[in-house]
């Protein structure tokens, strides 16, 4: 499968931020962290007690991974800030609102995001079926 004919995930994305918008929830615009990579990137706006630590939340959606939760905090010294990654374990392409609702949840509680990703396959490889599901968002 070449790169002209795979699927452009920013149909998806975006509806994933209207699905986020529509809960409250605000965010920034959609970037591609890693030229040459289905990857896209949303800053989330944090607010609460429980992030006040938090110096950045970026909610990234990957062709290997589906959406992670990356997160940046102050550690104070001489550290400075440390960083995380956690997968929402939601599948590769996960209905909108289901992430919507998801990040709202755990935005809205002392809950904090789990590490349940993982690697739901390998980006060189052909996947007809992750195509066709973000193909239907073009």
């Amino acid at each position: 499968m070449t790169a002209e004919s795979r699927a452009d995930p920013r149909g998806y994305v975006e509806a994933v931020r209207v699905a986020l918008v529509a809960e409250g929830i605000e965010i920034g615009e959609m970037v591609s962290p890693e030229p040459g990579r289905s990857t896209r990137m949303l800053g989330l706006s944090i607010d609460g007690p429980h992030f006040q630590d938090t110096e950045w939340l970026d909610l990234i959606w990957d062709e290997e991974f589906g959406w992670t939760v990356h997160k940046a905090f102050l550690t104070g010294g001489t550290r400075g800030r440390s960083h995380s990654a956690d997968g929402l374990g939601l599948g590769l392409v996960p209905e909108p609102a289901t992430v919507a609702r998801y990040v709202a949840t755990v935005l809205g509680s002392r809950e904090s995001f789990s590490d349940r990703g993982r690697r739901y396959r390998r980006a060189f490889r052909p996947d007809p079926d992750l195509e066709a599901a973000l193909s239907a968002y073009s």
